[in-house]
């Protein structure tokens, strides 16, 4: 029934929205400054050498990749 179709469609917004909030949350935390909206207490300050990309993924476990974006991209 047309039913169980949005109750399958629910689920998976829900799911997709779960995972993308763990996802902000273990990037937030793997970036060790304050940078653009991100404000730690912690780490008040932009740091120069932590220009980089941060590659997140999983969902039952979340690993955070950060590989250095090279000098000649961010100038």
């Amino acid at each position: 029934s047309s039913g169980d179709g949005l109750g399958a469609l629910r689920s998976r917004e829900a799911a997709a929205m779960t995972a993308t909030s763990r996802w902000a949350y273990a990037s937030a935390l793997a970036r060790v400054e304050s940078r653009g909206m991100q404000r730690r207490l912690d780490f008040p300050a932009a740091e120069p050498e932590f220009v980089c990309s941060l590659e997140v993924s999983g969902l039952d476990r979340v690993d955070v990749v950060r590989s250095a974006i090279p000098a000649a991209a961010v100038a």
